[in-house]
């Protein structure tokens, strides 16, 4: 019983990776592609926005300030126009890696640093997947901790 439950774990960890790598791939294909799908990746930084805020309580100051620093609108208009300059560019970075750095477990601030640096130093073509392939893996990890927290203080009690 125990090989099968391990087995099962393996095949399930081996799906999600492959999930993930197809995920990272349509964010390279979609945003580098001659005509991007703009919909779709200001959804990607909707979704991130939203996914932020589930670690708050709504109408808490923290919920509003990251709804109003998310401006989805801006964003929008920003990369369909092809106007993210180097400025906006390091602002969004800042303001998102400062949101995930208040909110995990110190325990990820070195691997967070390391996320922020390969955002901030990928060529400008390709920063826009950058930074969501590596928002996506802060978050998925800060999901993740939560998890486990709630986890193992629900076996204690």
């Amino acid at each position: 019983m125990n090989i099968q439950k391990e087995s099962t774990d393996e095949i399930e960890n081996q799906i999600k990776v492959q999930m993930k790598r197809a995920f990272f791939n349509l964010i390279d294909d979609t945003v580098n592609s001659e005509k991007p799908d703009y919909v779709w990746i200001t959804n990607l930084y909707t979704e991130l926005r939203d996914r932020l805020c589930c670690f708050t309580l709504k109408d808490s100051k923290s919920y509003l300030k990251i709804i109003e620093e998310f401006d989805v609108e801006l964003f929008n208009q920003m990369i369909t126009n092809d106007i993210f300059d180097q400025n906006s560019f390091f602002k969004l970075v800042n303001n998102t890696f400062g949101w995930i750095e208040k909110l995990q477990a110190p325990m990820r601030d070195e691997s967070t640093r390391e996320s922020k640096n390969r955002v901030l130093s990928s060529e400008p073509k390709i920063f826009i997947s950058t930074f969501l392939k590596e928002i996506h893996t802060c978050l998925d990890n800060l999901e993740l901790d939560m998890e486990n927290y709630f986890r193992s203080y629900d076996t204690k009690f």
